[in-house]
């Protein structure tokens, strides 16, 4: 059964991949990024976990400083900054759960997108790291993207 799961989640990750980031990921991270995904549906953390996150990019200053997001069902239950300060809800959208972060590396490739690159946990396949070069002559148009410190809620 687990097999059968697991090679849906390959080939529906995987066309997904192939359809819509083409231009942008590389015939290896899209078997990369397959096999990271199917990891990360497979991991036991997926449904009920936090981690650290922060981005490099022309945003808020905020987003560029390390963040605790909980995340409970695919949806974030609560952000912080390193001290343990509440995040405002209204503010929530600036950070991603894991399961966006795959959605930044399958989405449509645009005119703007030059390159995408990623680095995955191994033993979860969540994305530590997602690099998004903007093609050039567009000012402030990349984003990077850090994880790190997955655990999961009590």
């Amino acid at each position: 059964m687990r097999s059968a799961v697991l090679l849906a989640v390959l080939l529906v990750v995987g066309v997904a991949a192939c359809d819509s980031a083409a231009d942008a990921l590389s015939p290896r991270e899209v078997r990369e990024l397959t096999v990271a995904r199917a990891r990360w549906n497979g991991s036991p953390l997926r449904n009920a976990y936090s981690y650290e996150t922060r981005m490099s990019c022309f945003c808020p200053s905020e987003v560029g400083r390390w963040h605790r997001v909980r995340v409970v069902n695919g949806t974030i239950a609560d952000v912080r900054t390193e001290d343990g300060t509440a995040v405002p809800a209204l503010q929530w959208t600036w950070y991603p759960t894991v399961d966006s972060l795959f959605a930044i590396l399958v989405r449509e490739p645009d005119e703007y997108v030059q390159d995408v690159s990623a680095r995955y946990d191994q033993t979860h396949g969540y994305p530590l790291e997602i690099s998004i070069t903007a093609r050039p002559g567009i000012a402030d148009g990349g984003v990077t993207y850090f994880t790190r410190g997955l655990q999961p809620l009590p």
